[in-house]
């Protein structure tokens, strides 16, 4: 069986913006974290004040603004490792 994967690119403007490519799907966001499937995993998008001002999925393209403090891949989610933002935000720690 051959699987179809298509990867994505991700650029950071000037730590206030980031464009992101071959996005399938937007999990959840809102103005500290955005989590989206790309490529099979988990794209985290950690930062204030975070906007997507272009959502087009059949492009698979995702365009947010705010600060951007981190960008990372995640199998697992952002929380599950006690150490995503929402664990820092809430006290969750294992």
């Amino acid at each position: 069986m051959t699987e179809n994967t298509t990867y994505g690119n991700i650029s950071i403007i000037g730590r206030k913006s980031v464009d992101v490519t071959g996005v399938s799907s937007v999990d959840s966001f809102d103005e500290y974290a955005i989590n989206l499937s790309v490529s099979g995993s988990t794209l985290v998008i950690e930062g204030e004040g975070l906007n997507i001002t272009t959502l087009d999925l059949e492009r698979g393209k995702v365009f947010a603004q705010g600060k951007i403090n981190g960008v990372y891949y995640s199998d697992s989610g952002s929380t599950s490792s006690g150490s995503g933002i929402f664990s820092k935000l809430f006290g969750k720690n294992k």
